[in-house]
């Protein structure tokens, strides 16, 4: 039997071979390839939106990632200790960086997650994975938020006859 950390609220599973699952918050959750050996964490990657009821300053990043540890604790074990923390960006802005390493379930695991704040709305990605593989995630991850690419184009309320969202008309 593999450890699997609880997921996060609103998170929507698939059973493999799935590669990417959408929910309301995360954006998207992505599973990784590999078999899960016995006894490890099986590893996840999450892009997540995060709002409140009011809009979030920017200089309140430090206090928002001190949330998510507060959070990380509370739904995979209260024994995840931060490790390591710092700046970090996410689509070239400025942000920051929180590690947390415990036990889920027996198992060793670690959480890593990146955020920036932006228009009031705080953007993260994240992943859960063992130890072991902190290297190579934090690699992916950090990837993964530099690709992100702002735009400050809103979607439109309704979609033009014959479109779906934002998509070009057919020809």
């Amino acid at each position: 039997m593999t450890a699997s950390a609880p997921n996060p609220r609103n998170v929507i599973t698939a059973p493999k071979p799935a590669r990417h699952v959408t929910s309301r918050m995360p954006v998207a959750a992505f599973l990784t390839d590999p078999a899960t050996p016995e006894g490890k964490i099986e590893p996840h990657v999450y892009v997540q939106l995060h709002h409140g009821d009011a809009p979030i300053k920017e200089s309140t990043i430090g206090s928002l990632m001190e949330g998510v540890a507060t959070g990380v604790r509370k739904q995979l074990d209260p024994s995840m200790k931060v490790t390591d923390s710092g700046p970090a960006t996410l689509g070239g802005r400025p942000g920051r960086r929180v590690v947390l390493t415990g036990k889920v379930k027996g198992a060793p695991c670690s959480y890593l997650a990146i955020a920036t704040i932006r228009g009031g709305k705080a953007y993260s990605v994240s992943c859960v994975c063992d130890p072991e593989a902190l290297p190579k995630f934090k690699a992916d991850v950090q990837t993964l938020a530099d690709s992100f690419q702002w735009t400050d184009a809103a979607p439109s309320a309704k979609p033009a006859p014959g479109r779906r969202g934002n998509a070009p008309a057919k020809p």
